[in-house]
């Protein structure tokens, strides 16, 4: 179930559900969440933990609770929250399926996910992802993709039995697999594409390209377990926190200081290529 308001409240229902439905498990007043690597939005390494760490964590503090968020390989991480032993995911897609399994916060701003190729493979879609992803995919069948184990993409994506799709723990293990020719895609958001290869695979700027357009873009959402929560009957009660601006500045913030930092590892890995190379 996904909650709709009025008044704007990207996480309004977080509130509603911490505030209002009394939980034994929170009874120490803290919030205990499962992610995942997803640099640039969240991660150990980045500022303040990631622009999604951030926003949630103050939402939380707003209403007087803890918030703990622990990272796991993404499979791991569903898998705890699918049967409760944390209180939620984050980030989540929204897919009427996980309805059964989840509740879900509004939504904020996510990723664009595409197919990372080496320059060298000359290939096309068929036919626009944008309008019919399906008719895209079955265009590629004859190629071997990279997809990271537990990730959820598009229904037309994960349901394409067609597909030779090989799958992995994490985003970087795509990329290396397909800088050697294990693979031809990467299913990976454009983003975390730059930021893994700014920071840790240098040397492969330049030789990596996204075919355009982009598979689909999608918001994130904080999905809480329908083994721990029960929605509030009373949800009129609440004063929402208008946290609409709130999430612009978090995001806008935390872009602005990336790309400062990705301008100066990008230098850096440029050198690192040029000192390598003799270029």
């Amino acid at each position: 179930m996904k909650i709709s308001v009025n008044q704007p409240g990207i996480l309004l229902f977080i509130i509603m559900l911490f505030v209002l439905v009394p939980q034994p498990a929170l009874a120490a007043k803290k919030v205990l969440l499962a992610t995942a690597e997803r640099a640039p939005y969240i991660g150990k390494s980045l500022l303040n933990q990631g622009y999604l760490h951030e926003l949630v964590t103050e939402a939380f503090k707003r209403v007087g609770y803890e918030t703990e968020i622990i990272f796991y390989p993404l499979a791991r991480a569903k898998y705890l929250a699918e049967r409760g032993y944390v209180d939620g995911l984050l980030p989540s897609y929204f897919e009427p399926g996980l309805e059964k399994k989840y509740l879900f916060s509004d939504p904020f701003p996510g990723d664009n996910i595409g197919l990372l190729k080496r320059k060298s493979l000359a290939v096309s879609y068929a036919q626009d992802p944008r309008s019919n992803l399906k008719a895209a995919l079955l265009g590629l069948q004859q190629y071997q993709f990279g997809v990271v184990r537990g990730a959820s993409i598009a229904p037309a994506f994960d349901q394409a039995t067609f597909l030779k799709k090989q799958f992995v723990g994490k985003d970087l293990q795509n990329i290396d697999k397909l800088a050697v020719e294990r693979i031809d895609f990467a299913v990976i958001d454009k983003y975390t594409a730059s930021d893994l290869m700014v920071n840790l695979r240098p040397h492969l700027i330049g030789e990596l390209e996204f075919m355009r357009p982009p598979l689909l873009s999608n918001s994130f959402y904080l999905a809480f377990s329908k083994k721990i929560a029960r929605l509030p009957a009373t949800p009129e009660r609440l004063q929402p926190w208008p946290a609409g601006a709130d999430c612009r500045r978090h995001f806008a913030g935390n872009t602005r200081q990336a790309r400062a930092f990705s301008s100066k590892k990008t230098a850096q890995g440029k050198s690192e290529i040029n000192h390598r190379y003799g270029q």
